[in-house]
């Protein structure tokens, strides 16, 4: 049969995936690799940043979010999304 071996518990199977990945990892990287890396991590920083910040809608997006809480309720509501 194929199963005669020791069945291994997750921590053991755990720690053989540890070494694996430690004795595999150790390739260091080019120095263009290492540079195109670190620029692709600042421009994706730099998008997400700029979803959360006020600085693209500005006064302008407040205004047109107070706009839509304003028309919660009323017929003007898609109209108020839309320009949102």
């Amino acid at each position: 049969m194929a199963d005669d071996r020791p069945k291994l518990s997750y921590s053991e199977r755990d720690k053989l995936n540890r070494e694996r990945s430690r004795d595999g990892g150790n390739r260091q990287q080019s120095g263009r690799a290492r540079a195109a890396d670190e620029e692709r991590a600042r421009q994706a920083k730099i998008s997400a940043e700029a979803l959360f910040s006020d600085q693209p809608g500005g006064d302008l997006g407040k205004e047109l979010a107070q706009a839509v809480r304003d028309a919660h309720g009323s017929p003007d509501l898609a109209t108020a999304c839309q320009a949102y």
